[in-house]
């Protein structure tokens, strides 16, 4: 598959990417017996094969508005679709190559909406008036803010319900007085910006997208301790992209000093699986890739901890009731009551800062409260920036570069479900607007 840039596609659902987390095979809670920092599942399930109804029959022509995919013109064997607001056509069969033109009418070329998916043929822009935006490829794509009516467009994940799009509206829950503003400026913490002055974008994307070990393992507000057969002297699940060293350095060192004068938690937070040094999937050389291809490779991702109360430390290890009838059920069943949200909550919006940012990813549980504690505290102004507006935490859930992930039942999953009540997972994009090169 091409790598499509990620900017024109801010709309769509991370249900077309897909990350999930795996059931632990670990031990109990704490730090001998941590859950495996595996992923899996693979991509999300919704909307990915070809749909019953087959394709539109309307008059709408490929690149322009739409809703619905009755309403997108369909021609030959290239049934019209509704994707994001924008009519394409699907392809009439598998994409044969990257912008490939043989499986589309004139005008239009292939590439799959997700990596191994039925190909769609994207409208170019110089043959069609674009409703969109026009990426890098000179295709027509949704443009940021865009609407479909996922009732009757099969590649539409709106979401439509109340606490930032998760079907039945979430009711607040009762956070208790916000924690005080920071009485010091925090404005000599290091920037997370990484670049070379006057060099090409390309040149500033090789250096920044290095894969360096995680250096040094313990700093402000951060810990890199050993984990998934780890051991001090081999911490060969710790290599990661310099960029986003930076940035978690930045969003940790922030945290500690946001929070510095509060009278509860802790501020040093633990960090968990990269990516092994040649940019595998951890666990590959021990014949055991703890995820999926297409996650934690080449150091686009890192999964860290939750901020903790009545822990030890901030080490990752499940904040939540996580068993139904004794089983393990693998995401929260119940309030995550030793989550510390304010840390938490401040760490995401710094990350957020990162015109790189692509997600943090959590739990269904966690996730609208993550967004209530966002609001509170960009209200009392303690955060700032972009996670207080419209890309911020009261952006839906699930879009790509902006809010947060996570899905609040079963019935509603897209990937994030399971596995993620003991750590969060942080994605970015890359400096030329892509997220991992194989997918």
């Amino acid at each position: 598959m091409k790598l499509r840039s990620l900017a024109p596609l801010a709309v769509l659902s991370l249900t077309l990417v897909g990350i999930a987390c795996v059931p632990a095979s670990g031990g109990p809670d704490g730090d001998d017996g941590r859950p495996s920092e595996g992923e899996g599942e693979g991509e999300g399930g919704e909307g990915e094969g070809e749909g019953e109804g087959g394709g539109g029959n309307g008059d709408v022509a490929p690149g322009g508005a739409c809703t619905c995919d009755d309403q997108c013109e369909s021609t030959g064997n290239n049934p019209g679709k509704c994707v994001y607001g924008v009519c394409f056509q699907e392809a009439s069969s598998q994409c044969s190559g990257s912008g490939s033109q043989a499986e589309c009418q004139d005008g239009s070329r292939c590439w799959p909406l997700i990596d191994g998916g039925p190909g769609m043929c994207w409208p170019d822009c110089d043959a069609n008036t674009c409703v969109g935006t026009c990426d890098a490829d000179g295709s027509c794509a949704p443009s940021s803010g865009a609407t479909c009516d996922e009732s009757c467009a099969e590649n539409c994940f709106n979401d439509n319900g109340g606490g930032g799009g998760g079907g039945e509206p979430v009711e607040p829950v009762d956070l208790g007085s916000p924690p005080p503003p920071p009485t010091q400026s925090c404005a000599d913490i290091p920037s997370f910006v990484c670049d070379v002055p006057g060099a090409s974008v390309n040149d500033v994307e090789a250096f920044c997208g290095e894969l360096v070990a995680f250096d040094p393992r313990t700093g402000d507000g951060y810990d890199d301790y050993p984990l998934n057969g780890e051991t001090a002297n081999n911490q060969y699940r710790s290599f990661i992209r310099r960029d986003v060293m930076l940035l978690v350095k930045y969003a940790a060192a922030h945290t500690r000093c946001t929070a510095q004068h509060w009278d509860f938690g802790n501020d040093i937070l633990g960090l968990g699986d990269m990516s092994e040094a040649d940019g595998s999937i951890p666990g590959t050389s021990d014949r055991q890739p703890g995820h999926p291809p297409g996650s934690h490779e080449r150091g686009y991702d890192m999964d860290i901890a939750y901020y903790q109360l009545g822990a030890p430390n901030n080490r990752l290890r499940e904040v939540c009731p996580h068993t139904v009838n004794g089983q393990e059920a693998y995401h929260c069943t119940g309030a995550p009551t030793t989550l510390d949200v304010w840390r938490t909550t401040v760490f995401i919006a710094k990350l957020m800062d990162s015109p790189q940012y692509l997600t943090a990813a959590v739990d269904g549980q966690i996730g609208p409260i993550v967004q209530q504690a966002g609001a509170v505290l960009c209200d009392e102004g303690i955060i700032s920036g972009k996670a207080c507006g419209a890309q911020g935490f009261s952006a839906r859930r699930n879009s790509f570069g902006a809010g947060i992930a996570f899905d609040p039942t079963e019935a509603q999953d897209i990937g994030w479900f399971y596995f993620h009540h003991h750590h969060l997972h942080l994605s970015i994009i890359d400096k030329l607007g892509n997220i991992l090169p194989n997918w």
